[in-house]
């Protein structure tokens, strides 16, 4: 039977020959080119690496989608409980209780670290004059 040493190789050939059979007329164009030895070295180092890179752009790709799937799952029980439930409450009380854990978290940092406390700003409304003739 196959040792796991062989069949990872012969999985690795199954992924690496396409890529370089797709990559190789480039490679031979460039290498037969009139370029400095260092740009050529650089072709072939970008040749042999270039198929490690799908991989990272797939789990990237899957990561994204993830990300989405679970933005668009909270946005939606946000919405079903801003439309289905009464006026808001539940939104004004989960304010109003995170508001008040974070400022006790925030007053016990402040004495640990000994900083002053700043009041909290409040928000300002411009109030607009009008100028107009009497």
């Amino acid at each position: 039977m196959f040792s796991a040493y062989e069949i990872f190789l012969f999985i690795l050939i199954l992924y690496l020959l396409p890529f370089y059979l797709f990559l190789s007329p480039g490679l031979v164009g460039y290498y037969f080119g009139k370029i400095s030895d260092t740009q050529k070295g650089l072709q072939i180092l970008a040749f042999v690496l270039t198929p490690l890179f799908p991989p990272f752009v797939l789990a990237w790709c899957f990561l994204v989608a993830v990300f989405a799937f679970v933005f668009m799952f909270v946005a939606y029980l946000v919405y079903w409980i801003r439309m289905y439930l009464p006026f808001g409450i539940i939104f004004k009380a989960w304010y109003r209780i995170s508001s008040r854990l974070l400022g006790r978290v925030r007053q016990m940092l402040e004495a640990l670290f000994g900083l002053e406390s700043a009041p909290p700003e409040r928000a300002v409304i411009p109030v607009s004059v009008n100028a107009g003739s009497d």
